[in-house]
């Protein structure tokens, strides 16, 4: 176990005492308190801004999806509808040549 003043994965550089002590005694000076709260909010508003855009692409994907799924259950309707008179011609075509070919054969 590396002991509490050792660099972990080469990230801290400085012990944990003397970064704390930096933090909470102010240390650091001016402008890198106030710089890196601009950032922190910077993060923090973007963040929102992208969830935002995020959801609308969302909508607009979902309103797309359900138009598509619309327009699938139409054509399946139409096919089904299609299918139906493709059933009908074929038994009409079948009453309609056993009537031509019994006279034929009654014929011979």
């Amino acid at each position: 176990m590396p002991s509490p003043d050792s660099p972990v994965d080469g990230v801290r550089l400085l012990p944990r005492p003397v970064v704390r002590g930096r933090i909470i005694f102010g240390i650091e000076g001016y402008p890198f308190g106030l710089l890196t709260m601009i950032v922190s909010l910077e993060a923090i508003f973007l963040s929102t801004f992208v969830m935002i855009s995020q959801n609308r692409a969302d909508f607009k994907r979902q309103a797309a999806a359900d138009l598509q799924w619309k327009m699938v259950q139409e054509e399946d309707d139409q096919n089904r509808q299609l299918i139906e008179l493709s059933n009908q011609i074929l038994e009409l075509t079948k009453l309609i040549h056993a009537r031509t070919q019994a006279p034929q054969s009654v014929k011979q």
